[in-house]
């Protein structure tokens, strides 16, 4: 057991059980676990990791069409319709810049922009242009 452990130090009791079975030992699980308790070897289950209590933000009601945009699709807050549709595997902070443009020459931008935390919503290029055109980016609240 002290050579497993030396060699395997964050393994648990089962997986030493069954390596000492392996090796021929024919001890059942009861005599090990004994041993395995007495040397201190049994350790504390990490525990999951848990969101802090947060009170929630009311979210802002826009009073305009098209004052408000939700990203992942730009999506009209009033009647849901798709605005602008782009499928790709990633979309880069220049290319939703291009999107951006096309839509503020066709539709117009929104003062508000609700989006999660993309590397595409943070980047330097996205956010500089949001700033420049006057767009507030409220980005979702984590979890």
């Amino acid at each position: 057991m002290n050579q497993l452990t030396e060699e395997f130090p964050r393994f648990g009791f089962w997986k030493y059980r069954d390596i000492l079975a392996l090796w021929g030992y024919p001890w059942n699980h009861k005599k090990i676990y004994r041993v395995y308790y007495e040397l201190g070897l049994n350790q504390s289950r990490s525990t999951k990791k848990r969101l802090p209590d947060c009170d929630p933000i009311p979210l802002f009601v826009p009073q305009t069409r098209g004052s408000r945009f939700g990203m992942f699709n730009v999506i009209d807050n009033f009647n849901r319709e798709s605005l602008v549709i782009k499928i790709d595997t990633s979309l880069r902070a220049a290319r939703l810049v291009r999107v951006f443009e096309r839509l503020k020459e066709t539709r117009g931008l929104p003062d508000v922009l609700r989006v999660g935390y993309g590397s595409e919503f943070l980047g330097g290029i996205f956010v500089e242009w949001c700033q420049a055109n006057a767009i507030f980016i409220d980005y979702i609240v984590a979890g």
